[in-house]
């Protein structure tokens, strides 16, 4: 609800009152300073209506029917600042990425599977034979894969003899 201010600007409140020994009020003692003296009690207020912002901007500009592009923008920067956050998390607690995937080592996959494969079938061991591992820098090549017409193993049959009556 906006107020008048005694220098005549309207101003609106947000009011939060929480119950002591919450980890809400944990965190308002935090931003308050009581916790730490990392930073004053007016730059924890503007570090907790930056947090809120940043989430919230885009989503209060929409329920006001703000132009499309005006909402997309601040949904572009909310996504920019929520980002910086979630990365300043991970920096200040030592956090890696969930997403963050190793790279893949195609050689020790392609062991891994030709090892596989020869546990398993005879087509295996000829591919383990006569395939080699692609690196890294290797474009993959079929070439040393045996054909099927060099292998007795490989059974070629019909849709017919598949499916019968179904086909």
């Amino acid at each position: 609800m906006p107020a008048t201010s005694k220098t005549g600007r309207l101003r609106s409140k947000f009011i939060c009152q929480v119950e002591s020994g919450t980890i809400l009020a944990t965190v308002f003692a935090y931003l308050n300073g009581n916790l730490a003296k990392t930073f004053s009690q007016r730059e924890g207020k503007q570090r907790a209506t930056d947090a809120l912002l940043a989430f919230w901007k885009p989503y209060a500009l929409r329920a006001q029917k703000a132009e499309s592009q005006v909402v997309q923008e601040a949904a572009r920067t909310s996504i920019g600042a929520l980002e910086r956050q979630i990365q300043l998390i991970r920096d200040d607690f030592g956090i890696q990425s969930p997403v963050t995937q190793p790279a893949i080592d195609v050689e020790t996959l392609m062991t891994i599977l030709i090892s596989r494969i020869q546990q398993f079938t005879g087509l295996g061991r000829m591919i383990g034979a006569t395939a080699s591992a692609p690196t890294s820098t290797s474009s993959t090549s079929f070439e040393s894969v045996p054909s099927a017409e060099a292998s007795d193993e490989v059974i070629f049959a019909d849709d017919e003899d598949l499916l019968g009556d179904l086909a």
